[in-house]
């Protein structure tokens, strides 16, 4: 990494279990993200059909670097989490933003932060009981620029929770008491039952052996390696 200015991110940033650690290239594309570059659209002046595609947030992915080692097989997977569970998104509950510190942004410079209520089913791991309400904040969010645009941000690799949708999950817990999920740290229920990891992250150990299983299979899995 050519970047050589170490920057302290602050609290929200920081790993949790060693799941993620955000390169310092993140504070470049989130500077370049809140200062902009004075076009919109195409990169020509405004104009209505710039704004008209503005209407819908683009989305930038800012670099990251995931301990994914801690998927090469199901019993490090384990190990790292605080909790395994099945739960469905049940709702958004809203979005905060970690600011970068002071001096390292001429403009507004933030990374959000999105909160989700989800609905326990069942437990393979931890202290957890099912129907209960848990929260799980991820990474990511929409942003407003300087230059009025709205920007929709993910870490690299990584896509926000969908509402509703049901998942098997590897979580931690966070030192506000939230869960944090890295993204080879779950896999969600499809229309027909079997579990699917988000496709850049399905050759890593752990999600191979529980790609494609049903949920009552994979939870039998879980349990044996433990």
């Amino acid at each position: 990494m050519t970047f050589l200015m170490k920057v302290s991110l602050p609290q929200a940033l920081s790993p949790v279990r060693g799941y993620a650690v955000a390169l310092t290239l993140l504070l470049i594309a989130l500077l370049t993200l809140a200062c902009g570059d004075g076009t919109q659209g195409n990169g020509t002046p405004g104009g209505d059909a710039s704004e008209a595609l503005e209407e819908t947030p683009r989305t930038e992915e800012v670099a990251t670097h995931w301990a994914s080692g801690n998927a090469n097989d199901l019993r490090t997977l384990l190990h790292t989490s605080d909790e395994v569970f099945f739960g469905r998104v049940a709702h958004v509950l809203g979005q905060s933003e970690t600011e970068l510190p002071p001096g390292i942004a001429k403009d507004r410079a933030a990374l959000p932060i999105t909160s989700f209520e989800i609905a326990v089913e069942s437990v393979m791991a931890g202290s957890l009981s099912p129907g209960a309400p848990v929260v799980i904040e991820q990474v990511g969010g929409t942003i407003d620029t300087s230059a009025g645009a709205r920007m929709s941000i993910i870490l690299e690799h990584d896509k926000l929770l969908v509402e509703d949708a049901e998942y098997l999950f590897f979580a931690a817990y966070k030192s506000n008491g939230t869960l944090s999920v890295a993204p080879f740290g779950r896999l969600q229920v499809s229309r027909d039952g079997s579990l699917e990891p988000l496709p850049i992250w399905s050759d890593l150990g752990a999600l191979r052996q529980l790609s494609g299983l049903t949920a009552s299979d994979a939870a039998s899995r879980v349990r044996q390696s433990q």
